[in-house]
């Protein structure tokens, strides 16, 4: 599914809160929706939703114009608040399932696959924060439209959790579903995300692709006993070694991802013994604080 947006204003009273966003989201792409608080995210969403109709401009999803479609094959999860109190969780995956017309099996394969026996049977008010995540989860694995809008999916969600909804992203991505989502955890967006659409003040002020092998990460590298001539093997190559920060045993160096393999070419030309790498700091949080600075996540 193919989401195109147009030059997107929308006003709140005086304040606008979307003020020309153009982009175009590309079948089958995971994309991230990053800026600080109030920059615009969960009012972007619902205009792609069509929960909310733009003041100016045009959301199309697959050359049609969102405002003028109710379309079932888009599902925007903005957070645990659509949730009803006093239906249980199975109540509301009946509910979806039947919307999709998906089994009772599916039902039960995805609340086994999700971890929520415990407790799907038991009211919506009775969850935690994770636990709401957790069936939030479960509704976009048994609905699998074509479109999904998740607006900050990892809130509340422990470390395994989060795997979990890296592995339900790509599972969903291998579906054939489209996905945007937002969060503050940049780390995971590096690790799930195609692309990444950095927005402040409802404009659009960067776009990345992930893949890019010309973006730098920072790597540590546990090395087995260097010497501080170590920075000596990368001279004259295409390392900048002002990059290169040594620690006792750790190597902090930063590459763009298509210097990792001549990087440890040159560790093992030189018996260089090499215990573990560690990926500690992604470009999205790089360009986060460039175009941020101090403000919030």
């Amino acid at each position: 599914m193919v989401v195109k947006l147009n030059n997107i204003h929308k006003k709140i009273g005086t304040k606008h809160i979307l003020n020309g966003i153009s982009f175009t989201v590309n079948k089958g792409d995971i994309v991230a929706v990053v800026g600080p608080n109030g920059a615009g995210k969960t009012s972007l969403f619902k205009a792609i939703g069509g929960l909310i109709e733009p003041d100016e401009g045009t959301v199309l999803i697959n050359g049609v114009a969102q405002s003028n479609q109710v379309n079932s094959d888009v599902l925007f999860l903005p957070d645990s608040s659509m949730l009803y109190t006093e239906l249980t969780g199975y109540e509301h995956l009946e509910f979806i399932a039947k919307i999709h017309k998906t089994s009772n099996q599916i039902i039960e394969a995805v609340i086994n696959q999700i971890g929520i026996k415990k407790y799907v049977n038991e009211k919506i008010r009775n969850y935690s924060l994770g636990m709401k995540q957790h069936l939030l989860l479960a509704i976009a694995l048994i609905a699998r439209p074509s479109l999904i809008i998740f607006d900050e999916p990892l809130n509340g969600l422990d470390p395994s959790s989060i795997k979990m909804f890296r592995r339900i992203i790509k599972e969903l991505k291998a579906d054939g579903s489209t996905i945007i989502f937002s969060s503050h955890i940049l780390a995971e967006v590096d690790k799930v995300a195609d692309r990444i659409i950095f927005i402040d003040a409802g404009r659009t002020v960067q776009e990345v692709n992930v893949s890019d092998s010309k973006i730098e990460r920072a790597y540590i590298f546990e090395l087995e006993s260097p010497s501080n001539d170590i920075f000596s093997l990368f001279k004259n190559k295409e390392f900048n070694i002002d990059k290169f920060q040594l620690q006792e045993n750790r190597l902090l160096v930063r590459l763009e991802r298509e210097q990792l393999t001549p990087f440890l070419g040159v560790l093992l030309e030189n018996n260089i013994i090499l215990n573990e790498i560690t990926n500690v700091k992604g470009e999205t949080d790089n360009i986060y604080h460039e175009l941020y600075g101090e403000k919030n996540e």
